[in-house]
């Protein structure tokens, strides 16, 4: 979402230079447009990002240069005279944030309990302007009811869906997000590996053939419940992954967050999407119409950005194994031709990204090399490690 408002800003201030009759709302002399994105949320840590609109320039890398912004003042204020401070933890080795990446322009603030009763906003001091979001009572979201997969009905492609714990007909706007980890298995394993330092096979110091690999969703998802019978939301489609990719070749997991949000947050995020889908068409939104919550309360100038404020995220978590879906490997093995590894040493071998699957002392040749890809689940192909994650259960 991130890069959808670097391209609206841009858009924006294109269209104002080219198009007399259009008024995106944005001098094309204002540079500095603060841009915020992030959700208060209670008892976490909330990452903020923060950018800024830049002139207007020939060279595409001299104008996306120095967006982000990296000093600014962060904090969270309460009604009930909370306060909590962030920084900028880009160039921080204090922080270990896993889930969402730290980027250029990211502030954390460690948040407290929020108090359902209270209201919350956020306050950015920047180049002498002090910038506030429009205070909010927190939102209580609630369960996920169900989060089940099926097949997609022409088979090739694994629905991720959810239904959240809802009885009310009234509107209701949500956000859900999800991270994966899935378990490999590579088709062959073995006990030696070549020591290049050495030029010897020597026994496997860990065997390689079993590894996790995970991603983290970066992408948000939004929905409502406007076309659902009786106002519930059910099986709503978040995702959907082909059956013979990487991620089923033998256990998959997915964890799907899911956060109650504001209509005018719905409505800012979709207009948002808009935007940078069409990149600044005639009939287009304009900047000015997303229904931003931030304001600068020292200067007549714009920002853009909705922060919301989340009392709760709920979670649920599913596994699928490979032959649930009818996974198929459509990568075959390969082992080194003979005449191939004679004409080579082994360091060459070894360079070449070929690896040792068998040993035999005696045989001819001695050594039988695979692709890495075979007989190593660190290799790029499969992008796992040999760690096994705290949470996971082995399927039946």
């Amino acid at each position: 979402m991130r890069a959808y408002i670097y391209y609206i800003i841009i858009a924006a201030l294109l269209c104002c230079a080219c198009v007399d009759e259009f008024d995106a709302g944005l001098s094309s002399s204002e540079t500095n447009i603060l841009c915020v994105e992030g959700t208060i949320r209670s008892n976490a840590d909330c990452p903020f990002y923060l950018s800024h609109s830049i002139p207007i320039k020939l060279d595409e890398e001299e104008m996306f240069e120095g967006i982000a912004v990296f000093d600014a003042q962060i904090a969270v204020h309460g009604s009930n005279g909370d306060v909590w401070e962030g920084q900028n933890i880009y160039y921080s080795d204090t922080y270990d944030f896993i889930g969402y990446g730290i980027n250029a322009g990211t502030y954390l603030v460690r948040v407290g309990q929020l108090d359902p009763s209270s209201q919350y906003w956020l306050e950015i001091i920047w180049h002498g302007n002090t910038y506030t979001t429009t205070p909010q009572e927190p939102l209580l979201t609630p369960e996920i009811e169900d989060l089940r997969w099926e097949m997609a009905p022409a088979g090739q492609l694994v629905n991720i869906m959810v239904t959240p714990a809802t009885s009310s007909s009234e509107k209701q706007y949500f956000r859900w997000n999800y991270e994966e980890t899935w378990e490999v298995h590579t088709p062959l394993r073995a006990t030696y590996e070549y020591d290049p330092n050495q030029d010897q096979i020597v026994p496997i110091r860990r065997l390689l053939d079993t590894g996790w690999a995970h991603n983290y969703n970066h992408f948000d998802i939004y929905g409502n419940n406007e076309n659902y019978q009786d106002g519930r939301i059910r099986n709503l489609v978040l995702y959907q992954t082909d059956k013979d990719e990487n991620r089923f070749n033998y256990r998959y997991y997915t964890r799907v967050y899911q956060t109650a949000i504001t209509r005018e947050e719905y409505e800012y995020q979709q207009l948002s999407s808009q935007l940078s889908d069409e990149m600044g068409g005639l009939f287009t939104p304009q900047p000015s119409a997303l229904p931003t919550n931030i304001h600068c309360q020292t200067a007549d100038v714009q920002a853009i950005g909705y922060i919301g404020v989340s009392l709760n995220t709920t979670s649920a978590h599913l596994y699928v194994n490979s032959n649930d879906v009818g996974h198929v490997n459509r990568r075959y093995v390969q082992i080194a031709d003979a005449e191939f590894v004679a004409e080579n040493t082994w360091y060459v071998l070894w360079q070449l990204g070929w690896r040792v699957y068998e040993y035999i002392l005696g045989a001819t040749p001695p050594v039988t090399w695979a692709e890495r890809w075979c007989v190593d689940c660190t290799s790029p192909y499969w992008g796992a490690t040999l760690e096994r994650p705290s949470f996971w259960e082995d399927r039946d």
